[in-house]
């Protein structure tokens, strides 16, 4: 098969020995445009999430979600499904829009309170992990808020910090 000017260059393509597809220009012409598609692209998924918050947030719902697996799926099921009567959903949660500021009070200490999701009726009490960190509640939390559809529930994609749980902590202490 010849190339390009019959030198043998593998840079363009040719269906027979004759016809190109594409020159080798042309080629390095797709693929800027493709690369400059595709950043443009992640840019804008960044940027949903602001900025500076994109990787952090990222992290913080990978991390989240391990910590949801060792902490949290016992009860509340791998894909955030509940588990018949005794423990609600969290997944599509509306008690979650409703009350997401108080996720991590719930999360370190617990709930002892009878509550509605979804238009069910809950009245198991769920212990807290008074163990974790703010990080880690931090994390769960994005994660939680973030998972099988609940970023859908906010108006902004969910992220919270450590410093916004230690004040949401101080505040239910």
């Amino acid at each position: 098969m010849r190339y390009e000017n019959g030198t043998g260059d593998p840079r363009a393509v040719f269906l027979s020995d004759t016809a190109p597809i594409l020159s080798a220009n042309s080629v390095r012409v797709v693929a800027a445009r493709f690369l400059r598609t595709a950043g443009a692209l992640l840019l804008l998924s960044l940027a949903a999430c602001g900025p500076a918050a994109a990787p952090d947030r990222l992290r913080a719902i990978g991390n989240g979600q391990q910590l949801y697996q060792q902490h949290c799926a016992r009860c509340h099921g791998d894909r955030g499904q509940g588990l018949a009567q005794l423990y609600p959903p969290l997944a599509g949660a509306d008690y979650l829009r409703l009350h997401a500021e108080a996720l991590p009070c719930i999360i370190s200490q617990g709930l002892a309170d009878t509550l509605v999701v979804n238009g069910t009726v809950y009245s198991l009490a769920m212990p807290g992990n008074p163990e974790l960190y703010p990080r880690e509640i931090a994390q769960i939390a994005t994660f939680v808020l973030s998972a099988w559809g609940n970023d859908t529930l906010f108006a902004e994609p969910p992220y919270l910090t450590p410093d916004s749980v230690e004040r949401a902590l101080d505040r239910c202490r």
